[in-house]
């Protein structure tokens, strides 16, 4: 923030050394497109939301405020909002659509809607002027400003891009921010958290849709003066994301320094004699060396130093927490202990039947373990009953509801530290992951109750390590640590020791067994030592059906039991 500062202000003095006006002039269209090239940062490299429709609101922006000058008022105190609030509506109706998809389907979406946009301007020609565009788009006017003038006008978009600048980065700073990149890194979990992910991509796709439409709105009605179908074209897009990726995805100030990248190289290559026409190959071998070698962006090489947001206040606040054997008391539980109760479950996958009628239920406070060889349906049946498959309410619904979840694959944000794992979950129990300007860091008592969990599972001391550095067996602690934080009634475990040593799995089952009766754990387990050492019941799961159910003594020694995991011939001699 401080190198973007002593940036802006260095830029801020140009005017005063009597730098030309044609550097002018091309500086205040890197500052627009910056503006631009911020708004889709915020959705590929802190939501992972990949768009090539970007242009269609920056090209909402710029009509509108054309049309607002040209037949209302040139006051940039009426065309600029005008613009920006058009592009937000746009950008709500497109993204209510498009962010139930992801992937390739997102991404196709956007640039279907995106041509929509672009077939409007070029058809509709009585109000967008058709191919030829709106030009002699009068001037802002402001009271005092006259931003006709090529210095006024510098500094107000320097002004506007620290602004910008500014206000997107107290975002990604904030619960809100985290709540995005929560997103990114693994969505799936964030909804098993409770997170309604669809409704934090809207809200993504509609602050970048309101920058991209600000910066058009200021480029047409301020610099340009005029705004034309290829404004829109998927082209525009293109040329934005290419902005991004040169400065460096998901950092904010990258995409300024990739907007100053393309422009100034462009303006200077084209001009240079003999190889000016050539200007495209050369960009384009430009960029293909950063996408082989620089994969990070420019801000990767001045940069390179890593770009997360530990505090070193950790272990501080660890030492100053009260130590305590037992688990971190639930915040969000009250009442009486819940009862879960499935049944008629049937699942299909093809012509294959997974689950066939299943009915299980689990009473209040009880340890019920779901045991059965490999392929008997239970994490299937896991998945129904988390929301997954085969449901009315879905998975965030569920969950907050009360049901939490661990998975067969440890499922964790493996580009954010353990700490800001549990923070996740944490930030969503207390309702404050929605936040939009108030610092992420500046929630203390949060930030204590994360390292109280980790120093229940016994991760304290890799606090801040990145999730990817941890070994398989604390990336399991820690799958256990986040789904407890969540605040569950019932908790479903799916194979909560697989992977670990031995005295990782003395210490699971410890902490599994010091978990407060006000919570049922369902648990998936093929290590029959601790299903034995920590269940009060136990359901035998085969072929899709339950073959047995009761307590552990009775369900040992079931025949039917024994013949599904050693074979008749065992079976038959016991």
């Amino acid at each position: 923030m401080l190198i973007g500062l002593a940036s802006a202000l260095a830029l801020a003095l140009l005017p005063l050394l009597g730098a030309p006006r044609y550097l002018l002039t091309v500086l205040t269209e890197v500052f627009l497109f910056g503006i631009f090239a911020m708004s889709l940062d915020l959705l590929i490299g802190f939501t992972g939301l990949a768009s090539l429709g970007h242009a269609a609101f920056w090209g909402l922006g710029a009509y509108a405020a054309g049309i607002a000058a040209i037949r209302l008022n040139p006051a940039a105190l009426l065309t600029v909002p005008v613009g920006t609030l058009v592009a937000g509506l746009g950008a709500l109706l497109v993204g209510g659509l498009c962010v139930r998809t992801s992937g390739v389907y997102f991404l196709m979406l956007t640039l279907a809607f995106a041509q929509i946009v672009y077939a409007i301007a070029f058809k509709w020609t009585w109000l967008t002027g058709g191919s030829n565009g709106l030009s002699g788009i009068p001037a802002p006017a402001l009271p005092l400003v006259n931003l006709a003038d090529q210095t006024i006008l510098y500094v107000a978009t320097l002004l506007a891009l620290v602004c910008s600048l500014g206000i997107l980065w107290r975002i990604v700073e904030s619960p809100l921010g985290r709540t995005l990149i929560g997103v990114r890194e693994n969505e799936p979990r964030m909804r098993s958290l409770g997170y309604d992910t669809a409704r934090y991509k809207l809200a993504a796709f509609v602050i970048a849709g309101l920058f991209a439409g600000f910066a058009g709105a200021l480029y047409a009605a301020a610099y340009a003066r005029s705004v034309s179908p290829a404004d829109v074209y998927w082209t525009q897009s293109g040329l934005v994301l290419i902005m991004v990726i040169l400065g460096g995805v998901g950092t904010l100030f990258g995409p300024i320094v990739g907007a100053a990248l393309e422009l100034l190289l462009r303006n200077w290559v084209s001009s240079l004699p003999g190889i000016g026409d050539r200007w495209m190959l050369i960009m384009g071998l430009i960029f293909g060396g950063f996408v082989l070698f620089a994969r990070g962006g420019v801000v990767s090489i001045l940069m390179p130093a890593d770009r997360r947001r530990w505090t070193a206040d950790a272990p501080a606040a660890l030492a100053a927490k009260t130590q305590q054997a037992g688990p971190p008391t639930l915040g969000g539980v009250e009442g009486p202990p819940p009862v879960l109760d499935v049944r008629g479950i049937g699942r299909r996958f093809g012509a294959l039947r997974v689950l066939n009628g299943v009915s299980l239920a689990v009473a209040p406070g009880e340890r019920h373990a779901l045991i059965g060889p490999n392929g008997a349906g239970k994490s299937t049946l896991f998945n129904v009953i988390a929301g997954v498959d085969l449901t009315k309410l879905p998975t965030h619904t569920r969950t907050q509801l009360g049901i939490g979840r661990t998975y067969q694959r440890t499922s964790n944000f493996h580009g954010l530290s353990a700490l800001e794992n549990v923070e996740l979950a944490l930030r969503r129990q207390r309702r404050v992951a929605s936040q939009p300007f108030r610092l992420a860091t500046s929630y203390a008592a949060i930030r204590a109750d994360a390292l109280e969990y980790l120093h229940w599972i016994g991760l304290a001391d890799r606090a801040t390590t990145p999730v990817r550095s941890l070994s398989y067996g604390e990336q399991r602690q820690l799958e256990v640590a986040v789904a407890w934080a969540a605040s569950p009634r019932v908790l479903l475990l799916d194979e909560p020791t697989a992977g670990l040593s031995p005295g990782e799995t003395a210490e699971m089952l410890e902490r599994l067994r010091g978990l407060p009766r006000v919570v049922s754990l369902l648990i998936i387990e093929h290590d029959m030592d601790v299903v034995f050492a920590l269940a009060d019941r136990i359901s035998v799961l085969h072929h899709g059906e339950i073959l047995a159910s009761g307590e552990p003594h009775t369900v040992r020694a079931d025949p039917a039991v024994q013949e599904a995991y050693l074979g008749k011939l065992v079976a038959s001699t016991t």
